[in-house]
């Protein structure tokens, strides 16, 4: 394992200077919205974009990176999505910021694509699932890292925008200097969520939830936490507990859900973050330490959600459908992540900002209700069909195969062509 990470020490450098830039980029321009006067529908509208995107960038991208190469097209997409983050800061028009927000969609999927191929033929069957859980853990801790940058500048001025692309454009260097030999191709599959419906349907549900909650959260959380009062240090730290909490729970939650019936931690989780979701919409009112436990709690719990949704769903599958199941599950995640903001927004204008957690919460109880039928009326997977877990964030199809025994380390990388935060 330590001769593997020190193998590609050069890709998870890469993407996690790029990640702080990008976790900063996505709540500066919610701030910055909101500064500019922008509706909560309005702000919901932009950062939908950004989903959009990256659903349409997991059709496109497969075939760019197959014709032009992995560094290649990390190279246009950063240095793309760098650009973008500029135009934000230069052009305050919410129209032009739709569309390069949805255009920014299309870069990261594209970045993503290609650091998950990489890091998809470095590492064997063996070792593949902790790879990809260390890579995870980089993600959420750059993403966490990112928000605390909003403290070394002002959400009026160009600056904060202009440390995000100097972020993407320093990303580069570990990759574009890398000696690792480039995955061959990337290949593509199909979706069909009828049959995603019939293998889990917890897991289309799961991952439509969390998919909601998780597109609000991303887009609209650093809005609620502004409007409800908090400072721009008590936005960052309200940002970066709700991540650090999904980065470190997960771990924990996951070994439990191994070793029981994983519907039922997939319940008690849903219900748990629906439970301090409520409480959540309060934390203007709380002391620091509470505020910070609790959404570290929140973010434990709900970030779970996704990857229980992706286990279950993989140890209900067969091996020959685990190709089009996971593009199906990621086409739904991103369905999920469309809607949550434009739902979100709507709501934090007509009901105020502290209906965006009451949101999560209806959301998540409806999912453990959901959950709790399917346990009573259908039976749990049997132990030795079961896999280990491994923690997951919305990145691409890639990261969701890392459980597929598939998939050979030195062989062709398997991509559907429908998927993913």
């Amino acid at each position: 394992m330590p001769t593997i990470l020190i193998s590609i020490t050069s890709l998870l450098l890469g993407i996690g200077i790029l990640l702080v830039g990008h976790g900063l980029a996505g709540t500066l321009l919610t701030l910055r919205a909101a500064v500019e006067g922008y509706s909560a529908s309005l702000i919901g509208l932009i950062m939908a974009a950004y989903f959009a995107g990256y659903i349409a960038g997991t059709v496109y991208c497969p075939g760019l990176i197959n014709r032009i190469g992995h560094i290649r097209t990390f190279t246009v997409a950063a240095a793309l999505a760098g650009s973008l983050v500029i135009i934000h800061g230069l052009i305050i028009d919410p129209w032009i910021w739709l569309v390069a927000r949805f255009i920014y969609g299309i870069c990261v999927v594209a970045i993503y694509l290609v650091i998950e191929s990489w890091l998809n033929v470095r590492a064997n069957n063996t070792l593949r699932g902790r790879v990809f859980a260390v890579y995870m853990l980089v993600d959420l801790v750059a993403m966490a890292a990112g928000q605390q940058l909003l403290l070394v500048g002002t959400v009026q001025q160009l600056e904060l925008f202009a440390i995000a692309a100097a972020l993407f454009s320093l990303g580069l260097l570990p990759i574009a200097l890398t000696r690792i030999p480039e995955p061959e191709r990337v290949a593509t599959g199909s979706v069909n969520l009828k049959q995603l419906y019939h293998t889990s349907p917890i897991g289309l549900f799961g991952c439509l939830a969390a998919g909601l909650i998780g597109g609000a959260f991303w887009t609209l959380g650093p809005l609620f936490a502004h409007q409800t009062g908090l400072t721009a240090t008590g936005v960052a730290a309200f940002m970066s507990m709700t991540i650090l909490g999904g980065a470190i729970l997960q771990w924990p939650v996951g070994l439990w859900s191994d070793r029981i019936d994983r519907r039922k931690v997939l319940a008690a989780a849903s219900f748990g973050a629906a439970g301090v979701a409520l409480i959540s919409a309060f934390v203007s009112s709380m002391p620091m330490w509470a505020m910070l436990t609790v959404m570290f709690i929140y973010g434990g719990l709900y970030f779970v959600i996704y990857p229980l949704s992706i286990a279950y769903s993989n140890d209900r599958s067969d091996p020959g459908q685990f190709i089009t199941l996971s593009s199906s599950l990621l086409l739904t995640y991103g369905i999920g992540a469309t809607l949550g903001p434009l739902l979100g927004g709507i709501l934090m204008q007509f009901s105020g900002p502290r209906s965006l957690p009451v949101f999560y919460s209806v959301c998540l109880l409806a999912l453990g209700l959901f959950t709790l039928n399917q346990i009573k009326n259908t039976k749990p997977v049997a132990p030795e069909n079961t896999n280990v877990f491994v923690p997951l964030v919305r990145t691409s199809p890639i990261a969701l195969q890392v459980e597929s025994d598939e998939v050979e380390p030195a062989s062709v990388t398997e991509l559907d062509t429908l998927g993913d935060l």
